[in-house]
């Protein structure tokens, strides 16, 4: 749940900034590792968690995302000339 709010904000900070684009990269990077974790930790033989292992697989993909995002964030930062 943190990450998902901290990526909440942080898209709402890009759109002030007027640049859709981190969010989108961001949004593309926490489906995909959604889509690659989900059969991962819910079937495979040494992991086998089911549900939880569907939990699992959408909080770290949501970790990734965020991650991506605040990383975007601090580069376009760094880049404005503002103390980081």
């Amino acid at each position: 749940l943190p990450a998902a709010v901290a990526s909440f904000a942080a898209e709402g900070v890009c759109r002030g900034l007027g640049d859709t684009k981190p969010p989108l990269r961001a949004a593309l990077v926490a489906g995909a590792a959604n889509v690659v974790l989900d059969p991962l930790l819910m079937f495979s033989p040494w992991c086998k968690l089911g549900v939880a292992g569907a939990a699992a697989a959408t909080g770290l993909a949501q970790v990734a995302g965020c991650s991506l995002l605040l990383y975007e964030l601090k580069k376009a930062r760094s880049k404005r000339g503002a103390a980081a």
